[in-house]
C-alpha cells in the first residue's frame, strides 16, 4: 500500500470512528477501499492526460502508443484506427506530411494545450475522460493562432497494471482548414 492511500484510509478510518461514535465495519472498509481506489485510477489517468501532449508535441510515436491498449483504437475524422502499430503508423504519416509542408517555412513555435478534463471511474479496471485540446502554433507575426482544437472522448482500461486508452474519439470543433475563408462582416455592415 502507497503511503498516499494508508493515509488516506487511515484519516478516513478517524473520521468514520469519530462521527458515528463506533468502529468501522468490513462494509465500510470496502466501501472506503472501493473509493480510495477509485481515486488512486483518476489520479493516474488525469497524469497520463497531462503527460500525453508532451508526448504528442514531440512526435514521440513510440512512447506515444503506450498511451493506448494493445487493440486501442483511435476514431477520428478519416477513419478508425486500431492497434499499436496502426496507431503509429497514422500518426508518424500525419507527422512526416506536416513536416514536408513546412520545410520551405521558417521554424515556428508550437504548443498543445489539454484543459476541461473529466474523469469517470466506472469500475476498478474501466473509466470514461473526456477532455477539450487546443493547438497553438506561431502565426509568423509575433503571436500565436489556434489551428486546432476539439474534444477527446475516451475509454480508459486498466491494462498490464496501468491506465490506458481503449477507445479515443477526437471531436475536431475548430480547425484552421475549416475556417471560414472570408472574413466576417463588419457590424457596420452587417446593419446596411
Amino acid at each position: 500500500m502507497n503511503t498516499y492511500k494508508a493515509t488516506l484510509l487511515a484519516t478516513l478510518l478517524i473520521l468514520t470512528a469519530c462521527t458515528n461514535d463506533n468502529s468501522p465495519t468490513q462494509a465500510d472498509l470496502q466501501a472506503l477501499s472501493a473509493r480510495i481506489q477509485s481515486l488512486e485510477a483518476e489520479s493516474q489517468i488525469r497524469h497520463k492526460l497531462q503527460t500525453y501532449m508532451a508526448v504528442l508535441t514531440a512526435a514521440d510515436w513510440d512512447n506515444y502508443v503506450n498511451y493506448f491498449t494493445r487493440d486501442g483504437k483511435i476514431i477520428m475524422t478519416e477513419g478508425t484506427r486500431q492497434g499499436r502499430d496502426d496507431i503509429k503508423e497514422r500518426m508518424s504519416t500525419a507527422s512526416a506530411r506536416l513536416t514536408s509542408a513546412a520545410s520551405n517555412q521558417p521554424p515556428r513555435k508550437r504548443r498543445d494545450v489539454l484543459t476541461n478534463i473529466e474523469i469517470q471511474v466506472t469500475s476498478a479496471t474501466t473509466a470514461n475522460a473526456q477532455s477539450r485540446f487546443i493547438f497553438l502554433a506561431e502565426n509568423g507575426q509575433g503571436g500565436f493562432e489556434v489551428t486546432g482544437s476539439g474534444l477527446y472522448i475516451d475509454e480508459w482500461a486498466l491494462e498490464e497494471g496501468e491506465w490506458r486508452i481503449a477507445a479515443r474519439t477526437v471531436d475536431y470543433d475548430l480547425l484552421r482548414a475549416a475556417a471560414p475563408q472570408t472574413p466576417p462582416p463588419t457590424p457596420a455592415a452587417q446593419s446596411q
